[in-house]
């Protein structure tokens, strides 16, 4: 392994959590937490070390090289990245001002194959990175062992956000709360593309990249489950939910309902 600073880097938290032994296999381990305010010489290039790096830019700018890529970690940006594999992390400007931990634990490799596997080394995150991350070093001062369930949970926390979607367009976010709170009425694609302020061609192509799903999916989807809600919750006729439901009757919302559970509403009726 190298590590090369120039310069002193300005280590604003440093905390080494010494648990006794490695954790067990349903908890995620924490070998060490900080936070770094890096000058522009900083740099750590090595491979071999058996743990994983997590890592939050908080202001300045970081760059990563890891598997063949080289990777901006600007502001807001979080990375996971496997120890074992040759990396290099750096400044990239002025500091870097970065929040770190060390982790390990057959748990934490795991769930790494997965983020890395859905989302890659970086993401475009969020201040929630942030909040868990202090929510583990609150933990990790305490450095007892009897803790060790409440740290890897902060940890787990942490990790889940990488699976999170990047913010939504705000004008396809509107549309979705229109859609949640309107399910009962008649809504047409042309009618949420002006709500968008969008022609009907680009936002029904925005709207399915955003989601996942056309607008039809998404709109029967959402009349299912809230069917779903009143047919467990209330007498309501098939014919009653189906109104209050934006389905024109109950033919029409028996074959949408069989066609994503299924089930009929009076089979889903007797056994939610």
């Amino acid at each position: 392994m190298l590590y090369d600073s120039s310069e002193p880097v300005n280590i604003l938290e440093f905390i080494a959590y010494t648990p006794p032994g490695p954790p067990p296999p349903p908890f995620i381990g924490l070998q060490s937490i900080s936070r770094f305010d890096a000058v522009d010489s900083y740099l750590v290039v090595r491979d071999d070390m058996p743990a994983l790096l997590f890592g939050y830019t908080l202001a300045g700018r970081g760059r990563l090289t890891y598997k063949g890529r080289i990777l901006p970690l600007e502001p807001g940006s979080a990375f996971l990245i496997d120890c074992r594999e040759w990396h290099r992390y750096e400044t990239d400007g002025r500091h870097w001002d970065f929040l770190w931990m060390h982790l390990d634990g057959e748990l934490a490799f795991a769930y790494h194959r997965q983020i890395e596997g859905a989302r890659g080394p970086v993401v475009a995150g969020t201040p929630a990175f942030a909040e868990c991350w202090r929510e583990v070093a609150e933990l990790a001062r305490k450095n007892d062992a009897l803790l060790q369930p409440l740290l890897s949970a902060a940890i787990y926390r942490l990790l889940s956000l990488f699976f999170l979607p990047p913010p939504r367009d705000e004008r396809i976010e509107r549309v979705l709360s229109l859609i949640r709170t309107r399910v009962d009425e008649p809504l047409t694609v042309d009618s949420l593309a002006r709500e968008a302020c969008m022609s009907s061609y680009y936002f029904q192509r925005r709207f399915r990249q955003e989601t996942g799903q056309t607008v039809h999916q998404y709109l029967c989807h959402q009349r299912v489950a809230r069917a779903k809600q009143l047919l467990v919750t209330t007498d309501l006729p098939v014919a009653i939910v189906a109104e209050r439901t934006g389905f024109s009757g109950s033919s029409h919302l028996s074959a949408v309902f069989k066609a994503v559970t299924g089930r009929t509403p009076g089979e889903y009726r007797k056994s939610p």
